[in-house]
């Protein structure tokens, strides 16, 4: 089994040693030098560091260990804290788009709407009464239908209409998913890209008496990504600075001709990073502190939110909020997250 394993790590690393560099316009470290991190990496840490490239460590004088490794210091970490498995975690409210629907609405934060619950074929209203499919969806358009538990991207299906809906039958006949209406994205999110809604993951801490914002990046969906943002799915992530203002440089991913790379503007809208502020940050963040401060068993969350015709609003909350994903448009985490987690292990010592 061992042996297995050892095999398919090494491909792992023969791999991100032949993908190109997404800083092109930087001295790249040698082939060599590069393998030689990576298996430092995977000796020290017990795994590949698929995102060596997509965090610029193959560049000259960029160093690994300043970046939090993602099995051991960060999911490790993370999922001790979170009380994870415990009876009395809050995890299974994020991860559970639905029951993390009701919780926020109920409690008064404002939430994109769930209007019906579909569980094995059968639909219901959101407080679980059964309800006629052909009396409640017959007149819709733009729905959205995703699966209570998808994670990037995954298990979300788009219907224009009730007709296109009733076509994908035995793809929903099992299961449980939530139903939405499409959001309307507000004017200034549109500016940089109008074919999809984009999404501020805002990363939150909490310790007990205060919720702070611990970094932040802005999802884009290009024409490449279809109606999700997720860089997994060919969209760009860009970094956020304390004021809402975009970082210069996001990165993308999987472009029609399989090309990874930093960009400095939108390539369908053109827009440049650096000079595009989102106007309504300081409401998102007031929004996810005070929604955080129900989770008060979960010490990180990652937040989604969306800036609509209707004002900020939570998309989903995360527990499993991609460490990745911040560190690869915000630069290393490694001092700070061990930080906050050297932080919230003294004070539950002292209980």
């Amino acid at each position: 089994m061992w042996i297995n394993r050892r095999i398919y790590e090494l491909r792992g690393i023969k791999k991100i040693l032949e993908q190109p560099t997404y800083e092109k316009d930087k001295p790249r470290k040698s082939k060599a030098k590069r393998r030689k991190e990576l298996l430092k990496w995977l000796r020290k840490y017990k795994e590949v560091n698929k995102f060596y490239n997509l965090y610029g460590c193959d560049v000259e004088g960029v160093d690994p260990e300043t970046f939090v490794d993602y099995r051991i210091n960060f999911m490790g970490n993370r999922d001790r804290l979170n009380y994870s498995g415990k009876p009395f975690s809050q995890v299974g409210l994020l991860q559970d788009k639905f029951q993390f629907y009701k919780y926020m609405s109920v409690n008064g934060i404002p939430v994109v709407p769930v209007f019906a619950f579909q569980c094995d074929g059968r639909l219901y209203d959101v407080n679980m009464n059964p309800v006629d499919p052909d009396a409640t969806l017959g007149h819709e358009t733009n729905l959205f239908v995703k699966c209570i538990d998808g994670l990037g991207g995954d298990g979300v299906y788009h219907f224009n209409d009730y007709e296109a809906y009733k076509a994908a039958a035995d793809k929903l006949a099992h299961g449980k998913f939530i139903i939405q209406h499409g959001i309307r994205q507000a004017a200034e999110i549109n500016a940089m890209y109008s074919g999809a809604i984009n999404t501020l993951r805002l990363v939150t801490t909490n310790d007990g008496q205060n919720v702070s914002v611990f970094a932040a990046a802005f999802r884009i969906a290009t024409s490449y990504s279809g109606k999700v943002d997720n860089l997994s799915a060919g969209g760009i992530a860009v970094g956020v600075n304390p004021d809402g203002s975009l970082r210069p440089l996001g990165k993308i991913k999987k472009l029609k001709d399989n090309f990874d790379t930093s960009l400095s503007e939108h390539p369908d809208t053109h827009v440049v990073f650096a000079d595009f502020r989102i106007a309504a940050y300081d409401q998102a963040v007031e929004l996810v502190k005070k929604a955080h401060r129900f989770f008060y068993n979960v010490p990180s969350i990652g937040w989604d939110v969306v800036f609509t015709e209707d004002g900020v609003q939570l998309l989903e909350g995360n527990d499993n909020w991609g460490m990745s994903l911040i560190q690869s448009t915000n630069g290393p985490m490694r001092e700070k997250w061990l930080a906050f987690v050297a932080q919230i292990d003294a004070a539950r010592n002292q209980k």
